[in-house]
């Protein structure tokens, strides 16, 4: 009775956590009845159920990869039993599970030298690295199983003890030397891209719906430009349908094949599962802007703002495409908003002079295009065939007199045009100021009058003076006063 409460109480204190380390273990009631030795058939259907587990565990869904390992009501195969203990996804109840085991074993409806207790609870001590313990239990045995190497090489395999995951692959295969997960789990401990490609491609000659076979394949294939790769990642699409990484790979194999509309189809099904993607929105981004839909591109783009990263090269495209969409308030707001920062912001310069005008606030234009620079210049000789100035004034001689003479001349016949388009603008006295870059090109004008507030007139004077260059005149400004009738 007291043997009995000990192993036990051993028992209860391995279901507190799987076992504390040194607890006690019994030993003693270990079978030594040879019609009861593991048979290789026996030690490969445990070897599957881990090969399920693992396949559960890559594919992100546990349960389902179990479900045809469950046993029915009443089941007395112990082997049944351990593959259920085994490959269940509450590793508690898989321990559970290899107490009941013992516990049949003790109630006398399991053959009492039956190994299978002691087994199952060997492996799962060592899948959860409590070594010693899973030692002491195999320690006066003599049964070699490829199953129980693999527990040890799992559990090794969670600390990266890759040299003791390597020894117990060599002596699992001494017991069972071909099996998938062996080489699968050679190629997560493989000294070099060969050997691992090799244990990869033993794995899937055998193994279909492994989710981690498959892609890690598929990328030694994607890296040589082999075609199977595509093939691979949509068998692991069918496995696991919500992995964003899987997709992103199918997608770019899609991309390099120049498959474009099923590189779209998976980089949507990413921005369903994970909405901000930044690979996924680059590319849509990218396709709506190919296609012409801006509407569709600028809703990415603010996507890649507001979730992954604010760029100014994100911002002046969202201001880009808000003006191409036809929104125009929230284009000339989020221009507004990048001259903040960048007075010279071309884009941003040319848009807002443009709105301007329409307005009819010319002047404002005016000192816009020209914060745009060349593109701003363009745009001022477009404005001048609008505002009915011809040409480009030439500086000639060692001063500007006589360029200022000619737009003295210039402009006093265009009054009289004025006069002609609305005979009551008033005459009077313009004073007018140029100013000068270090390279003496004309880079602003001002003028004031009393009297002449005529807007065509006006602008047609600015237009003609921003023409003017000459190196005497470089980093200042001259003024003149010029009388119209």
């Amino acid at each position: 009775m007291q043997a009995r409460q000990k192993i036990i109480t051993a028992g209860m204190l391995v279901v507190g956590g799987l076992a504390c380390a040194g607890a006690p273990i019994e030993t003693s009631a270990i079978p030594q009845d040879s019609s009861n030795v593991p048979t290789a058939d026996d030690d490969r259907a445990i070897l599957d159920a881990w090969m399920a587990a693992s396949r559960g565990q890559a594919s992100g869904n546990k349960p389902a990869a179990a479900e045809s390992l469950r046993p029915k009501s009443g089941e007395s195969d112990p082997i049944k039993l351990v593959q259920w203990a085994v490959v269940h996804p509450d590793r508690q109840a898989g321990w559970r599970g290899c107490l009941d085991l013992k516990s049949r074993q003790d109630r006398g409806t399991l053959d009492a030298f039956s190994p299978w207790p002691f087994i199952c609870r060997a492996m799962l001590l060592a899948e959860q690295r409590m070594f010693d313990q899973s030692d002491r239990m195999l320690a006066a045995s003599n049964i070699k199983l490829a199953s129980i190497d693999v527990a040890y090489a799992i559990g090794h395999l969670q600390k990266k003890r890759f040299d003791k995951v390597r020894s117990h692959l060599v002596r699992a295969r001494e017991t069972l030397p071909s099996h998938p997960l062996l080489d699968f789990i050679a190629s997560q401990v493989a000294t070099d891209k060969v050997d691992e490609l090799r244990f990869l491609e033993a794995v899937y000659s055998q193994e279909k719906r492994h989710f981690s076979v498959l892609t890690r394949l598929a990328r030694f294939y994607d890296e040589k430009g082999d075609l199977r790769a595509t093939d691979l990642l949509l068998e692991a699409a069918n496995v696991s349908p919500e992995n964003t990484e899987m997709r992103l790979l199918l997608a770019e194999r899609f991309r390099k094949e120049n498959k474009l509309k099923l590189a779209k189809e998976q980089y949507l099904a990413i921005i369903e599962a994970v909405p901000f993607n930044v690979g996924a929105l680059n590319f849509l981004a990218a396709d709506a802007a190919q296609n012409k839909d801006y509407k569709t591109q600028l809703k990415y783009v603010q996507a890649l703002i507001s979730e992954v990263k604010d760029t100014k090269a994100r911002r002046s495209l969202e201001a880009e495409l808000l003006a191409k969409s036809n929104q125009k308030d929230a284009a000339e707001k989020a221009y507004k908003k990048l001259l903040e920062n960048d007075h010279k912001n071309v884009a941003g310069n040319l848009y807002l002079a443009k709105r301007l005008l329409g307005r009819g606030k010319p002047f404002k234009a005016i000192a816009h295009f020209l914060k745009a620079g060349e593109a701003g210049r363009a745009e001022l000789a477009t404005m001048a065939d609008s505002y009915e100035l011809k040409g480009k004034l030439t500086s000639k001689g060692k001063t500007l007199n006589p360029t200022i003479w000619k737009i003295e001349a210039l402009l006093k016949k265009r009054f009289r045009a004025a006069l002609k388009r609305g005979a009551l603008i008033k005459g009077g006295r313009v004073t007018w100021t140029m100013y000068f870059d270090d390279k003496g090109q004309c880079v602003k004008v001002s003028h004031t009058s009393n009297r002449v507030k005529d807007p065509w007139f006006l602008v047609g004077g600015y237009l003609l003076h921003l023409t003017v260059a000459h190196k005497s005149a470089a980093g200042g400004e001259i003024s003149w006063d010029l009388s119209v009738p």
